[in-house]
C-alpha cells in the first residue's frame, strides 16, 4: 500500500500519522509524509529549515515505529496543499490520503472551512481519510458506517478502497440507508442493495434501514454516539448520494455536531 499523509507539524497532523500507522500495522506499506510550503518573506522559516524539520520527523518515525513492514519517505513541495497532494498522489500512485482535522469534529470541518475541507471537496483521484485531533484508537471498534440511499449502482472499482479498508482489521461494514431525500423506485433500491451485497461478499457486512426525519448528519452523529464499535464513517463524493446533500445541510445552525471518529471520503470513478 502507498499512503500519503499531510503534515504541518501540528498535533492534528500527528494524530493522522498515528492513526494511519495503527490502521496499516499488518500491511506492507510505504508512507509518504508530505508537507506543502509557501515562501513568506517575514517568516523565520525557509525551505532549508522546513526541509530539515520534515526529515527529522521522518527520522523519528523510523526510530519509533518498529514495524518492519513500514517504510517512510519525506516529500516537500512548494505550493498549496491541494497542488501538493494532487501531484504526490499522481506520482506515487497512492492508495489513500490522510489528513488531520482541527477541533473535535471531522465532519463539522466541512462547513467551517479548512485545509481538510478543501482536500475533501477537491481531491477526486484518491480516497481521503480525515482524522479528528481528539480521536483515540479503540481496538474494540470494528465497524465502518456506510450511509447511502441505494440510488446509485457502484462499480467494483469504486468500492475497492472501502473493501480494502474493511479488510485491514477485519471490520464489519454497516450499510445504513435512510428514508430521506429524493424518492427512488423500490425496484431500483432493491437492485442496488443486492448489487452491494454481491460486492461485499468478501467482507463482513449488514444492512440497516432507518426511517428518520432527522438530517443525515444528525443521524450519523447519533449512531456514532450510541455505538462505540463504529470506527469510521465512509461516504462517496458523488452527485447521486448523501455526500452532496450532507454538504448542503445547515449543520452548524441545526445540529450540535461533534463526531469524533475518522471520516473516509471515496471518489467517484469517472
Amino acid at each position: 500500500m502507498k499512503i500519503v499523509i499531510t503534515t504541518d507539524f501540528s498535533p492534528n497532523a500527528q494524530k493522522a500519522i498515528d492513526y494511519a500507522l495503527w490502521l496499516f500495522r499488518g500491511k506492507t506499506t510505504k508512507f509518504y509524509i508530505l508537507h506543502a510550503y509557501r515562501s513568506i518573506p517575514s517568516s523565520p522559516e525557509n525551505k532549508t529549515t522546513i526541509e530539515a524539520k520534515l526529515k527529522d520527523l521522518v527520522k523519528n518515525l523510523k526510530i519509533e515505529n518498529q514495524n518492519p513492514e513500514h517504510r517512510f519517505k519525506s516529500v516537500l513541495i512548494s505550493g498549496s496543499i491541494l497542488q501538493a497532494i494532487s501531484e504526490t498522489v499522481k506520482e506515487k500512485q497512492a492508495d489513500f490520503v490522510f489528513i488531520g482535522t482541527k477541533g473535535s469534529s471531522a465532519l463539522k470541518e466541512i462547513y467551517m472551512g479548512s485545509n481538510a475541507v478543501n482536500v475533501i471537496k477537491n481531491i477526486d483521484s484518491c480516497p481521503v481519510v480525515a482524522v479528528p485531533t481528539t480521536y483515540e484508537v479503540n481496538a474494540n471498534s470494528n465497524e465502518i458506517l456506510f450511509p447511502n440511499d441505494l440510488s446509485y449502482a457502484f462499480s467494483p472499482e469504486e468500492l475497492k478502497p472501502l473493501i480494502n479498508m474493511a479488510k485491514l482489521s477485519d471490520n464489519k461494514l454497516v450499510v445504513v440507508y435512510f428514508s430521506v431525500g429524493k424518492k427512488f423506485s423500490i425496484e431500483d433500491k432493491l437492485r442496488n442493495k443486492e448489487l452491494l451485497g454481491d460486492h461485499f461478499k468478501e467482507i463482513k457486512s449488514n444492512f440497516i434501514y432507518l426511517d428518520t426525519e432527522d438530517s443525515i448528519s444528525a443521524t450519523i452523529v447519533k449512531m456514532e454516539k450510541e455505538n462505540e464499535k463504529i470506527q469510521m464513517v465512509a461516504m462517496f463524493q458523488n452527485t447521486h448520494g448523501y455526500f452532496e446533500k450532507l454538504m448542503r445541510e445547515p449543520v452548524i445552525r441545526n445540529v450540535v455536531f461533534k463526531t469524533e471518529i475518522p471520516f473516509l471520503v471515496l471518489p467517484k470513478i469517472k
